[in-house]
């Protein structure tokens, strides 16, 4: 009996081996990528949807943005305007090379004029240029003090759009 198993276990070995020279080949693995990186200085303008009936000062609002990132995370210091507090609230997720992030920016133009921002963004694809941008969800709203009257006009969109554009 042993001379038996000896023959079938080089049988099985010179095919294992033979496999290397022109038979059907193993797949090669692929390390998984991380994160894209996308730290550095921005410029941040998000265009009401055009579906808003906002203030003409709130159709278009930009400022400076220093997003860091530490693995998957980023976090945003968000300048420029008259940032109200609390401060802005801007952050997200990188996951391979797309980002999910939520925004909340309150500010004041001039002496009765504010605006505001609470949206969120999925799935938005990164690029090697550096900038990106996508569609917003959620709400943006002026609000003007007109002598004693609040004139406020909210709007809920899922086609506010934003932009992040590398400096």
């Amino acid at each position: 009996m042993r001379s038996l198993k000896r023959p079938v276990a080089l049988g099985l070995l010179g095919a294992f081996v033979a496999c290397g020279r022109g038979g059907p080949s193993l797949p090669t693995l692929t390390q998984p990528t991380g994160p894209v990186n996308i730290a550095g200085n921005f410029m941040l303008s998000i265009t009401a949807s055009s579906l808003c009936n906002i203030h003409s000062f709130g159709q278009t609002r930009s400022w400076n943005v220093q997003l860091t990132q530490s693995g998957e995370i980023v976090e945003a210091v968000v300048s420029g305007g008259n940032i109200l507090t609390p401060p802005p609230q801007v952050g997200g997720v990188v996951r391979g090379n797309t980002l999910d992030f939520n925004i909340g920016i309150g500010e004041q133009i001039g002496d009765r004029s504010f605006y505001l921002v609470r949206a969120r963004a999925f799935g938005i694809p990164l690029t090697s240029t550096g900038s990106f941008s996508g569609d917003l969800s959620g709400l943006l709203q002026t609000t003007q003090i007109i002598g004693v009257t609040l004139d406020e006009r909210p709007c809920n969109a899922s086609s506010h759009r934003f932009t992040f554009t590398k400096r």
